[in-house]
């Protein structure tokens, strides 16, 4: 298996263990200190990834930094936090950005700042990272993990050492009154040069200035479809011209 097959397959409820038999990933189990000498062969595959010679240089000596000593680990074990049976010592928590940058902000709200370095692969990395550093790292999927852990498209996670996790729910309480959730929104293109915003919850239609941008926002709250939006500003709007562009995610106007 890989890194992040197991990582996966625990977070979605399966707790397992891997020594350096179970792995194909020899990259992963190096970092994870289950190879007791580095194999040269790791270097080749590195190409395939860039062809600047500075970025193989800074891969190079990041994956170095980040993985734990030759041969110091024998096996390692990966549980769903809430079914876990030993004390970890990182979590790695999954979630959308907007998730994960709620989490980031409540550790900074104890003056605890995520750090976050983006390989392009490797991503397991940043998990051996944070054992190291004692430092919370932003762990954006890479190549690998996309392929063989099956990491979602719209996912990212958080890997916190075990230190820090107490500073979690407090954090978030200490942001709430801050931290604003993104709200899923249209945007579109009307025949005016003052463009409109149309407040679904209201359903009213209130004009720009003149001269703003021609686009207009909607707070999609409880449209199921484009169809039925569509329906619902031909009745509200007469006599509103306009094409759906682009289904995107942006805060709500105020």
């Amino acid at each position: 298996m890989t890194v992040c097959q197991v990582i996966n397959t625990a977070r979605h409820g399966r707790a397992m263990a891997f020594t350096l038999e179970d792995m194909f990933c020899i990259a992963g189990a190096y970092l994870f200190g289950l190879v007791p000498e580095y194999p040269d062969f790791l270097q080749a595959p590195i190409s395939r990834h860039t062809i600047s010679d500075e970025a193989k240089k800074r891969i190079n000596s990041r994956y170095f930094e980040n993985a734990l000593p030759e041969g110091s680990v024998k096996a390692v074990l990966v549980a769903p936090l809430e079914g876990i049976n030993f004390v970890p010592d990182v979590v790695d928590v999954y979630g959308t950005p907007t998730q994960v940058n709620s989490i980031a902000k409540a550790l900074i709200w104890h003056g605890i700042f995520p750090e976050i370095d983006v390989l392009g692969l490797i991503s397991c990395s940043m998990v051996t990272k944070a054992y190291k550093t004692k430092k919370p790292q932003i762990k954006i999927p890479g190549s690998g993990e996309i392929a063989w852990g099956r990491t979602g498209e719209d996912e990212i996670s958080i890997v916190i050492p075990l230190e820090h996790i107490d500073k979690v729910l407090s954090g978030l309480e200490g942001v709430k009154s801050i931290y604003v959730p993104t709200t899923e929104v249209l945007v579109l293109r009307t025949n005016s040069a003052q463009g409109i915003y149309i407040d679904l919850q209201g359903l009213r239609g209130v004009e720009k200035e003149e001269g703003s941008a021609a686009l207009g926002l909607l707070s999609v709250l409880s449209i199921k479809s484009c169809r039925e939006l569509l329906m619902i500003l031909r009745d509200r709007v007469p006599g509103l011209k306009y094409r759906v562009l682009d289904l995107c995610l942006l805060p709500s106007p105020p």
